[in-house]
């Protein structure tokens, strides 16, 4: 850290494996039971058990998600916050080594523009175990990971790889709030659609109002898409459905003071490639496809093979407000001034194709 570096604001999530919740200003202790987060699907997609390290990462990754919405950003101050984690576990040797917590760090500042501190202590027990259900996909076949939030440019990049002649499977990991867990048996039975997106269930515990920035959010989508590739047995690939203009445009266009935004940039992934390659030993690697395109050429590849533009573009919202602050007869519609409507605006007109929405 740079001496005499200001804050806009300190704080601290402890996970503690039993106990209630407590908070004394912005410093705050949560059970583990309050940072579920369930990636045990992963295991059934790729054919494995679940293991120590994957309740050690899905706990992490609910306590990094807890810690970024529950300590609020003074943004008239400082941007940066200084945030400090401390989260049990049960490999403790391999998440106290160096070269695992270090790139770690590295990738979270990076992409948030705050100061992250981790401390791991021991864990008491061991984890439970996951019985085997009937899966989605061959564990023979080439596979692609991909961070699927439902929005267009990740469903476009799915869609456009499925339909090529040998294609690989397309794996979309999706992570979602909810009460029930759901198997891929339940999910293949609920649609039949060629491309089904895995739901990992996140039900961490979270303020009332929560920091609004959620910059981590890529970091939780990314890492679980990189451990299902790892998973896969170290060979299957992340690819990064957003174009040029998601991937590069939010680092080159800075608003006021805030740090640059990174979500899909190649300088976050590579270093959260090189934390997950510390983490596991296997290689992962991420591809950014459409990162020189531009959201209307990727539309053009998309209506190549489903020309019914209108039937997917009504399935697929990209506003950056939900039904709350943009609804009409109380059905959720596009604001259509945010900067994901305007770009979806003109990428539209660019391709040639009617919005009906």
């Amino acid at each position: 850290m740079i001496a005499g570096h200001r804050y806009g604001n300190e704080g601290s999530v402890t996970v503690v494996a039993s106990g209630g919740f407590a908070a004394k200003g912005f410093h705050f202790r949560v059970p583990t039971a309050g940072l579920a987060m369930h990636a045990e699907i992963l295991h059934e997609v790729c054919f494995t058990e679940a293991n120590a390290l994957s309740h050690d990462l899905s706990l992490l990754l609910g306590a990094i998600k807890c810690a970024d919405r529950s300590i609020p950003r003074h943004h008239g101050k400082c941007w940066a916050r200084k945030v400090s984690v401390t989260v049990p576990v049960y490999e403790l040797q391999t998440w106290r080594r160096l070269d695992v917590v270090e790139p770690l760090v590295d990738c979270l500042d990076y992409l948030t523009g705050d100061d992250w501190r981790f401390e791991f202590v021991k864990r008491k027990g061991r984890p439970g175990m996951v019985v085997q259900l009937p899966l989605l996909i061959s564990p023979d076949k080439n596979r692609i990971f991909i961070p699927f939030s439902h929005g267009l440019d990740s469903f476009a990049q799915a869609t456009i790889l499925a339909s090529g002649t040998g294609a690989p499977d397309i794996v979309p990991v999706h992570m979602k709030s909810g009460r029930s867990e759901p198997t891929m048996k339940s999910i293949r039975h609920a649609t039949k659609a060629a491309v089904v997106p895995v739901p990992v269930v996140a039900r961490g515990w979270e303020p009332k109002h929560a920091e609004l920035t959620f910059r981590t959010r890529p970091f939780l989508y990314d890492s679980l898409a990189a451990y299902a590739s790892v998973l896969a047995g170290g060979g299957g690939q992340v690819l990064i459905p957003e174009n040029g203009q998601g991937s590069l445009g939010g680092s080159l266009v800075r608003l006021g003071a805030e740090a640059p935004h990174r979500s899909c940039h190649p300088g976050f992934t590579n270093r959260l490639a090189k934390f997950m390659s510390r983490l596991t030993s296997r290689p992962v690697a991420f591809a950014h496809p459409a990162l020189m395109l531009t959201k209307g050429q990727v539309l053009l590849r998309l209506v190549a093979v489903r020309p019914e533009s209108g039937d997917w573009l009504k399935q697929h919202f990209s506003c950056s407000y939900d039904a709350r602050h943009a609804n009409h007869a109380s059905k959720r519609v596009h604001c259509g001034v945010c900067g994901n409507c305007l770009l979806r605006r003109m990428s539209v007109f660019a391709c040639g194709i009617r919005d009906p929405t």
